[in-house]
């Protein structure tokens, strides 16, 4: 349990600890009842100065919700109050600390502003935080950006709408409201919010957006039985002024591409062949209606190509979306 470990952690910094102890029901008469169920409330004092510590149940509010709730717990307790956690991102701990909300991790990291107290352990092992999107998150986004705005519209309508499972789009949007791209509001029926104009997002975004293109290659004949999409330079020139290219290329999703692989009808030569096959880490039909693939996916699958007729094109392609 992490109060437990919280109150090891705090012996062990400080000399002298006044006991970690429940919180008074008396004291939280009037709380609303959502932060009375969400949190477990102890008090102490740290350095002769008492305080409350707020230990989240579920640990599921974004850091600009914990700023909210933490403006509602100071003023109902009028004292100093630090939420208690027992892991932290990166991500989350800058939040927490650009908005000066106080914070406990036991034995990696306390802050406490209010006293003038900043601790990290030295010996701490920090897990790499991931730099980029996963290819469900980017296609969430995406298709926020392109398809449909589900903004307002809750996991459940969203994971209808992309056919992903409830899981994956659980994780999504944790992911996204992570990263700073989206919101995550509600508590049963969870919603994502996203804040800003989509022409700023998608600009907003662009750092963490990767290539969906997860293998390219070449094999002698399109195959039939599979849903292909229209991509690379016979894709681009669907949305500029590009010369289609001197062979097909299409894009697959990854179930179909391993299914195909699977039956060993797929031998790829890396380096020549008449149709260029894409394998994408997302299903291409989540993001268009049409047999060619979507132009911000197609984007970032092409923007570090240095032939500047292929620049001068993905411009073109930009300009064409519509926000």
């Amino acid at each position: 349990m992490v109060i437990s470990e919280l109150k090891d952690y705090l012996l062990k910094t400080f000399t002298r600890l006044e006991e970690v102890k429940p919180l008074a029901e008396q004291d939280m008469a009037g709380l609303p009842l959502f932060l009375q169920k969400s949190n477990n409330f102890y008090q102490t004092a740290v350095l002769e100065v008492d305080m409350v510590l707020a230990e989240q149940v579920h640990q599921e509010s974004t850091p600009v919700q914990l700023g909210k709730e933490y403006n509602l717990l100071k003023k109902q307790f009028n004292k100093p109050v630090a939420y208690v956690f027992k892991s932290l991102s990166t991500y989350q701990r800058n939040r927490l600390l650009d908005l000066r909300i106080p914070f406990i991790v036991p034995f990696k990291q306390l802050y406490l502003p209010f006293v003038a107290l900043s601790l990290t352990e030295v010996n701490e092992v920090v897990k790499r935080e991931r730099s980029t999107l996963r290819p469900a998150s980017q296609c969430l986004l995406l298709f926020h950006l392109e398809v449909e705005r589900i903004s307002h519209l809750n996991f459940q309508h969203i994971g209808s709408r992309l056919q992903y499972t409830p899981m994956t789009i659980t994780r999504a949007a944790q992911e996204l409201s992570d990263f700073g791209l989206a919101r995550i509001e509600g508590r049963k029926d969870k919603f994502l919010l996203f804040k800003d104009r989509r022409s700023y997002l998608w600009e907003k975004a662009l750092k963490y957006l990767v290539s969906p293109v997860k293998i390219n290659g070449y094999i002698d004949i399109a195959p039939t039985e599979y849903m292909l999409f229209k991509t690379h330079d016979n894709a681009l020139a669907e949305y500029s002024d590009l010369s289609p290219g001197r062979r097909e290329a299409y894009a697959l999703a990854p179930d179909d591409f391993q299914s195909l692989k699977a039956k060993t009808q797929l031998n790829i030569d890396y380096f020549e062949g008449n149709v260029r096959i894409e394998h994408w880490t997302y299903p291409p039909g989540k993001l268009t209606t049409t047999n060619i693939v979507d132009p911000l996916s197609l984007y970032l699958s092409m923007r570090d190509d240095e032939d500047d007729r292929v620049s001068m094109a993905l411009d073109q392609l930009l300009k064409k979306v519509l926000w």
